[in-house]
């Protein structure tokens, strides 16, 4: 996030009525980076940044009948069955599994987050370059820009995940017998691709 952003919010904002106003919402957890000495410390909040975002939204969005845009890293909304992204523990389509020492020290997101009802995402992936494909590249050099696109059942949703992620997707088993697999193909971790540029 720059400033720019939340310049253009203000300006999107002047003139509107209150309930027709954008609102941004944070989605990290409140650290008090003062009293943070040392990485232990540090991890025990960075690991529940997604729980605590899914349910950012649906306290303050989704259970209000509103809806959101949610600007974070691909990383955090990507879907990857059995591992608590933004977007699956929305979905309700992974199970929340709090941190043991934050569940120690009274904070547990899983069980605010339980209280919610599951709703529908729409992931968007950023166009940043295709890894060693030039052909993929090419195909969008016809493309007017910005360009949004589908990714299921399309040319763009077929190529596998490592076409856009250096390293490869790799989703979590959904139960402990099973283990973990590469997510195959880009249509079965986000719904759309979004071009700015080439």
């Amino acid at each position: 996030m720059n400033a720019r952003f939340f310049q253009s919010v203000r300006a999107a904002n002047q003139g509107r009525s209150d309930s027709a106003k954008l609102r941004v919402l944070l989605g990290d957890p409140p650290i008090d980076f003062s009293r943070i000495q040392n990485e232990r410390q540090l991890d025990f909040w960075i690991l529940q940044r997604d729980i605590h975002f899914a349910y950012i939204v649906q306290r303050e969005v989704l259970s209000r009948g509103r809806k959101a845009l949610i600007v974070a890293g691909t990383g955090h909304v990507i879907r990857r069955p059995g591992v608590p992204t933004l977007s699956g523990l929305i979905e309700g389509c992974v199970a929340c599994v709090p941190d043991p020492a934050a569940v120690g020290a009274g904070v547990n997101w899983c069980d605010d987050l339980s209280s919610y009802e599951p709703a529908s995402t729409f992931v968007i992936i950023l166009h940043e370059g295709f890894t060693e494909q030039p052909d993929l590249q090419r195909r969008l050099s016809s493309w007017e820009l910005p360009s949004l696109a589908s990714l299921n059942g399309s040319w763009l949703g077929a190529p596998d995940t490592t076409a856009v992620f250096a390293d490869p997707v790799v989703v979590g088993p959904p139960d402990e017998r099973a283990a973990p697999r590469r997510a195959d193909i880009l249509e079965e971790i986000a719904d759309a691709y979004l071009v700015f540029s080439r």
